[in-house]
């Protein structure tokens, strides 16, 4: 039974949730925009009419040797000798994008990383890399809009996953031969990239799957490797997808695939004892991919790979703990609409998100899942930048990948090394049990959250926020009224007006009284203050704009001291 949708428009606070979980952040006046639709008007604001950013390019390197406007993922000029330096230009570029993008495109590519994870460090070349990246992203356009039948569902993406040429290099697919099978990818395709694991049930057995079927898909998976970038056909494009992809290894001179397994694959009872039979004999590249199209069917023919996809796609959005109730009643009802519609993700994502179970913290509605998430540095990172809208150079230019640069480092300090998870399972935080998403914190990366803060807004980052400009600006939503109405508490008087209205801008819980009790907001109120008297601060923020410097730093360090209590406190670390 499909899950229960939400009626009416949104309302600010369900709109700041649904922009939180689906963009890296809030911007200036997108809440007010928001606010006013119905759900599906919504989404399709947020996943209709998605378009692919151009390529990355590599700006000119003041060191040379690099061209301006190098156009490093064409294969006009190989330099295997710097990659190191395309990679770092890379992760600048997708951060870069994730900062602009105000659709729910590059939070999806993030998540479908952090399933199918390669690591930048053993993964192939930046070229390589960056195709798996614009793999995902093409998917989503595919699937999301319902354009080009050959590549619009999940198992489509998976199948083209798999013979990948940075995946070919993570987990060793281009070694994996007749006769010498490598079953590292095969083993990992099962426990974390399409159905998981269940319960133990017998040596080798793991209900979902066995040793055995490991055996077996390696089998299937012989005879692929990645290409040569220094040859032409390297960009020789698959049909279905139009990008780069692995090729299968064939003979010059009989033109046959023989490093290719030819003979039947024989699956466990877990997969109904199916058999994987090959289409031609000798092998060619068709019947190979053949092969790969019978593997990735039979899994998907389980309910229990549609239901390990649910739970990935349901803790990274909506919430990490995932209860046997939430199981029967959120992830099996999902799971259903996932196999009826093909497995299409697009059905799936309009049935969660215009759930009462993903806005249950609204008015009215039972437990709370808004502020259930720890943010990661990248939610973090960027979803301030985005609330204060700062300015960042235009991408693929020096001074873009300097900025970017910086972000990236603070990222890092944080617990988050972008395309360079720890292990093949990828970054704890979304899928490591019992601590999942509080995995993020740890008392040296709590500390750095709070350091970045800090940083940002005392102008030691090469990113400017004046913060004055920023409260003039309507956008903000500050007005005279709510900085300068007094609210007496114990004697002594608060711009608690001015308080609460950031609060609920900044925290995912903000009810006086409630979520945030009555001694915290005065918390919040005392540091804006810092001891300053009621009247001059009123006087300073009346008189902001008159030239006087004195006062105009003077408010600037109030606003300043508001903004550090709210975005070092611990409900900001969450969403």
């Amino acid at each position: 039974m499909p899950l229960q949708a939400i009626s009416g428009t949104l309302g600010q606070e369900r709109a700041r949730h649904l922009l939180r979980r689906l963009t890296y952040g809030l911007r200036p006046g997108q809440v007010e925009a928001f606010a006013s639709l119905q759900i599906g008007d919504a989404l399709s604001r947020l996943m209709d009419g998605l378009q692919e950013p151009a390529h990355p390019r590599l700006p000119e390197d003041p060191e040379g040797g690099m061209p301006s406007e190098y156009e490093w993922v064409t294969i006009t000029r190989a330099d295997t000798e710097r990659d190191h330096v395309l990679r770092s230009a890379l992760l600048r570029w997708w951060t870069g994008q994730m900062y602009r993008d105000d659709t729910a495109l590059e939070k999806l590519a993030f998540f479908l990383h952090t399933i199918h994870t390669t690591k930048s460090e053993t993964g192939g070349s930046s070229r390589d890399l960056y195709w798996q990246n614009a793999l995902f992203r093409r998917y989503l356009i595919n699937d999301l809009t319902n354009t080009s039948t050959e590549f619009n569902r999940y198992t489509h993406l998976i199948a083209k996953v798999i013979v990948d040429n940075s995946m070919l290099h993570f987990l060793d697919g281009r070694l994996n031969v007749r006769g010498r099978p490598n079953e590292n990818f095969a083993r990992e395709m099962f426990e974390l990239f399409t159905i998981g694991k269940g319960p133990v049930r017998g040596a080798g057995d793991y209900t979902t799957y066995t040793e055995a079927d490991i055996r077996e898909a390696a089998r299937v998976l012989t005879g692929w490797t990645s290409v040569n970038w220094g040859t032409p056909e390297a960009f020789e494009p698959d049909v279905a997808t139009g990008l780069p992809t692995g090729k299968a290894r064939i003979n010059e001179d009989s033109g046959n695939a023989t490093n290719h397994d030819n003979e039947e694959k024989i699956f466990s009872a877990s997969f109904n004892h199916t058999i994987i039979t090959p289409m031609a004999d000798p092998p060619t590249a068709e019947s190979m991919e053949d092969e790969i199209r019978q593997l990735v069917e039979m899994i998907y023919n389980q309910e229990a790979a549609a239901r390990y996809f649910i739970r990935r796609l349901y803790r990274f959005f909506v919430y990490w703990d995932v209860t046997e109730e939430t199981e029967q009643t959120v992830i099996g009802p999902l799971a259903q609409t996932f196999m009826s519609g093909g497995y299409r993700l697009r059905p799936v994502l309009d049935e969660l998100f215009s759930s009462e179970h993903f806005f249950q913290a609204a008015p009215g509605q039972g437990d709370d899942k808004f502020g259930a998430l720890i943010k990661s540095p990248l939610e973090l990172t960027l979803g301030t930048l985005r609330y204060f809208d700062v300015e960042i150079p235009e991408i693929n230019t020096v001074e873009h990948n300097e900025v970017m640069g910086t972000v990236i480092g603070e990222m890092e300090d944080m617990g988050l090394h972008l395309m360079n998870p720890y292990d093949v399972a990828g970054y704890e935080a979304y899928h490591q049990a019992p601590g999942y998403n509080r995995n993020w914190i740890t008392t040296n990366t709590l500390a750095e959250r709070y350091a970045f803060i800090h940083r940002l807004l005392s102008g030691q980052m090469p990113l400017v926020i004046d913060l004055l400009a920023w409260a003039d600006d309507p956008g903000s939503g500050i007005t005279d009224t709510m900085a300068t109405t007094a609210v007496d508490i114990n004697g002594r008087n608060y711009a608690l007006q001015l308080v609460e209205h950031l609060a609920g801008q900044l925290l995912p819980f903000s009810d006086r009284d409630t979520a945030i009790t009555a001694e915290r907001y005065t918390y919040f109120g005392e540091y804006h203050l810092g001891g300053l008297e009621w009247e001059n601060w009123v006087f300073n923020w009346q008189n902001r704009n008159g030239g006087n410097m004195d006062i105009m730093t003077d408010a600037t360090e109030r606003l300043k001291n508001l903004f550090n209590a709210l975005m070092q406190s611990p409900e900001y670390q969450l969403f």
